[in-house]
């Protein structure tokens, strides 16, 4: 690990330099397309994680990498810039996107709409990509998207209607935590891989919709649950029972299944659960 002013890197194989964390206080940064030498090829996950004198940043053309949302929790960044020519990245309405895999990278913390269509196209929202993007009430996904990562909505307390289209096929660990307006989900049947309780801490969350023919989910009495995996994945935070049985059957208390559910009393689990998460 090597420090070159105000920025922490690593070489990599290729002898290009990886971007691990900016300690500088710069409101306006321009990252260098070389560090002592070493051309700068990538920036690592979460590189400028919560830096609250970040209010823009201008990416160079020599990053052909970048990993989960570089910029999440930046509480005052609005403006994110790359090249017209950038080979990897592009910027699209304020919003940064990886063109290699089709990926939104970066919805910027700060931005202040109400509502934002995912371009036709992208088919994944990246880690954390929208972390706290509370000014959001609407987002509308394309019918391009298949994945949803972990925690892409994390924190979007303004979020109130979100639909995901059917080609979806994966939504990751605590993909809407946080979404304390939400109250309604619809989850299509191209889902085959649910990750830990996508739905924590969503306050108002009483209704998660799956088809009677999904062939890996299932809801019974309000509460979602993996087939195939005989886990209960989420128990809504909103609903009202003082005391709930868990179906016989049932291997596995998912992690975060029941986070903050304070309504419950009591809670049966049947002799077929062999793992509490």
């Amino acid at each position: 690990i090597l420090q070159s002013e105000d920025y922490v890197y690593e070489i990599l194989e290729d002898g290009s330099a990886l971007i691990i964390m900016y300690l500088g206080s710069n409101e306006d940064v321009e990252i260098p397309s070389e560090l002592e030498g070493h051309q700068v090829s990538a920036l690592e996950d979460y590189a400028f994680y919560a830096n609250s004198d970040l209010t823009g940043v201008t990416i160079p053309d020599s990053i052909m990498a970048i990993g989960m949302n570089p910029f999440c929790l930046c509480g005052n960044l609005t403006r994110i810039t790359v090249s017209p020519d950038h080979p990897a990245l592009e910027v699209v309405d304020g919003v940064l996107f990886s063109k290699a895999d089709n990926r939104l990278v970066t919805y910027p913390y700060a931005k202040t709409e109400k509502t934002y269509a995912i371009p036709q196209g992208i088919q994944a929202i990246g880690d954390d990509a929208f972390c706290s993007a509370s000014n959001l009430t609407d987002i509308t996904i394309p019918d391009s998207m298949m994945v949803i990562g972990d925690r892409a909505f994390w924190n979007c307390s303004g979020l109130s209607n979100i639909t995901i289209p059917g080609s979806v096929m994966s939504i990751g660990e605590g993909a809407f935590s946080g979404c304390s307006n939400l109250t309604a989900v619809t989850i299509p049947d191209k889902v085959a891989f649910l990750g830990t309780n996508p739905f924590s801490f969503c306050e108002k969350l009483t209704s998660i919709t799956v088809s009677p023919d999904h062939p890996v989910l299932e809801v019974v009495d309000g509460v979602l649950f993996n087939k195939e995996e005989k886990r209960l994945v989420t128990y809504p935070y909103a609903k009202t029972d003082e005391a709930y049985v868990i179906p016989q059957g049932i291997q596995v208390i998912g992690e975060d299944a029941f986070s903050s559910c304070t309504s419950l009393i009591s809670i049966t689990i049947p002799d077929s659960v062999t793992s509490i998460g």
